[in-house]
This record gives structure tokens, sequence and C-alpha cells, in this order.
């Protein structure tokens, strides 16, 4: 699983070795454990228990559609848990609804900017950096390169 003697290459021919596989493999369990922790918090009860009437918070029901995060050191693919019939909506605080960016990733373009990176070259260096799957579409490319420039 984490320890095969095999490289892999990505889109763009570079290898991708097993530190950097077992890193992202590491780094999105820990997102989705924290994610179930969430809705732990939120419904004040685990997986299978049961609770008393007057504190039912709501259910868990499944999880959203699986999506690509992208974060500094590569795409990651997380599934957010939904909760229904809940009393006030259950909102991951983690991974924000329509967030497709980290913030650490949001907090790299300035600097890139200031070390002299043009604006025409971030695409093809965040590429490199997150992965040829990474969601940037020319639109997000085009609000990034705004947020700079102010």
């Amino acid at each position: 699983m984490f320890f095969d003697n095999d490289i892999y290459e990505n889109e763009a021919n570079l290898p991708q070795f097993n530190l950097e596989k077992l890193a992202r493999n590491a780094a999105q369990q820990i997102i989705q454990a924290a994610l179930e922790l969430e809705v732990f918090e939120f419904l004040e009860r685990g997986k299978y228990a049961k609770t008393a009437p007057e504190d039912f918070r709501g259910y868990r029901n499944g999880h959203h559609k699986q999506r690509t995060i992208s974060t500094s050191f590569g795409s990651l693919e997380v599934k957010v848990p939904r909760v229904s019939d809940a009393s006030q909506k259950f909102e991951s605080n983690l991974v924000k609804k329509y967030k497709r960016r980290s913030e650490g990733l949001d907090c790299l373009f300035p600097r890139l900017f200031v070390e002299g990176l043009a604006t025409r070259d971030f695409e093809p260096a965040l590429r490199f950096l997150v992965g040829e799957s990474a969601p940037l579409s020319p639109s997000s490319m085009r609000e990034i390169e705004q947020k700079v420039q102010r």
C-alpha cells in the first residue's frame, strides 16, 4: 500500500515517490478523521450511540460527494459527512462548502508574486506544486491574480 517498490508517475511525468504518497495518504486520513470528529461533536454522540428524545440533534446521513481539495502538498480527496433532521444546520468548519483550496495554498500566491513569479506563470507553478488533477479553473486563476494584484 504505502511501501510499494514501484515509482508512480503523475500526469506531468514527474516522479512521485512513496514518501510523498505516504504523506498525502496520512494527511487525507487525518482530515477525514477530523471531519468525523466534527460530526461527533455536533451530534454529541458516537456513530451507533442512542440518544434520549430530548437530547436529539440529528442523524448521520452518509457523506456528500467526494471532492478534491488542493493543498500546499498536493490534492486530497475528501468526503464531508452529512447530517439530517438537525434543529440547526451542520456545516464543517474544516472543509467549507464549495471550498476547493486550502488557506495555506491561498497564502502561497502572494508569496510567489513577491518572490518575482509573474502572474501568467501561476498556473504552471501551481500545477507543479499541487498536481495536474488540482481544481484550478481559468476563473479561479483570474480570481487569484486579482487578489494578488490588489
